[in-house]
């Protein structure tokens, strides 16, 4: 298997008793290096003990990593950004003026920042996790049809296809077709990754690897290959890369720059992974979903190193808070494990 001991271990040990998943993959082929889903059971028990897994509130049963479906939050925000790019052929230096709240159509949505933002770029936007910039130049300029083909460009539109059993159907992307009871406003909240949109964590790694890859989209995959008694190797699974994504260089470096922000400049909101003394620079998103009137689930995804990325890092934690504050902090144990700077408990 692809799987690293260590790193499993440490997905395990980090998450805890906590409902949420950790998942470590290699961007240059998308091979599965940890995926931590909790709470578990385990399987020694499992003839004995069924009945209370299966009524078990925290669902131990469900493999969160490939069968969880959650809104994602602002992590989807590095998504639109190249399709802004390459759609709209957007600045990212164009300003956006965030008062704090977005009217249309009669309506305030408001940004997470009360006050606003002031005058912010497309760098600020994702740093400072905007939303009235997402309100605008997607909700308004970018639209459902053209969001729809990006996310099926990063391969958040069809099941990821890892070779594990049990993941279901992807969920249907939002559109005025597929929605009953589809309103201007539903718009709007998919451009901060609201709203009716689902994903499962293994498709969102999938789409990060294609952005620290720049480009190419592979299925996840833990089998490496199948080994004899006798050590003879009989078969070898290859990575299989399902589709390229089309994009100028220079688009690619906005958007990985503005990730590179998000964990390196001083008003980033995924700081917390930040290690000012390592040479191994981190890039990465914060989110926060909004499950009303439940607490938001917490998610940081990442990848490193910045210049020629070997690792990404994808956290989600149910029903916990804001994502810089609980979910980039659980990345940063993965990557100092990755890297060797902590060892693991015993």
């Amino acid at each position: 298997l692809s799987l690293d001991s260590d790193l499993q271990r440490a997905a395990e040990q980090i998450l805890g008793a906590s409902r949420g998943v950790i998942i470590v993959a290699d961007p240059r082929d998308n091979s599965i290096l940890a995926m931590a889903s909790s709470p578990r059971y385990n399987p020694n028990e499992l003839r004995a003990n069924l009945g209370n897994y299966i009524l078990d509130p925290g669902r131990p049963m469900l493999h969160r990593a490939i069968a969880g479906f959650y809104p994602p939050g602002s992590i989807f925000k590095v998504f639109e950004t190249l399709a802004l790019l390459e759609e709209l052929k957007l600045s990212p230096l164009a300003a956006e003026y965030c008062p704090g709240v977005f009217r249309r159509w009669g309506r305030p949505w408001k940004c997470h920042k009360p006050s606003g933002h002031g005058r912010v770029n497309m760098y600020d936007a994702v740093r400072l996790s905007c939303d009235v910039y997402f309100y605008n130049k997607v909700g308004i300029q970018l639209g459902n049809s053209r969001l729809h083909k990006w996310a099926t460009e990063f391969g958040l539109t069809t099941k990821s296809d890892i070779d594990l059993p049990e993941e279901p159907m992807a969920r249907i992307f939002p559109t005025p077709e597929t929605v009953r009871r589809w309103t201007q406003g539903e718009m709007i909240n998919l451009a901060i990754g609201q709203g009716m949109m689902l994903y499962s964590p293994i498709q969102i790694s999938t789409g990060i690897c294609a952005i620290a890859n720049r480009g190419a989209v592979y299925k996840p995959h833990v089998a490496q290959k199948v080994i004899s008694p006798d050590g003879k190797i009989v078969k070898t699974f290859e990575p299989i890369a399902t589709s390229t994504i089309k994009a100028s260089s220079a688009n690619w470096d906005t958007v990985q720059r503005c990730m590179w922000e998000v964990v390196n400049a001083p008003s980033g909101t995924g700081r917390r992974i930040l290690d000012p003394e390592s040479n191994f620079v981190m890039a990465g998103k914060t989110g926060t979903a909004e499950i009303p009137p439940h607490t938001s689930h917490a998610w940081f995804v990442c990848y490193g190193p910045y210049e020629n990325p070997e690792i990404v890092v994808t956290v989600l934690v149910e029903n916990s808070g804001h994502g810089g504050e609980i979910a980039s902090p659980l990345a940063k144990k993965i990557v100092d494990v990755y890297l060797g700077r902590v060892k693991l408990e015993e």
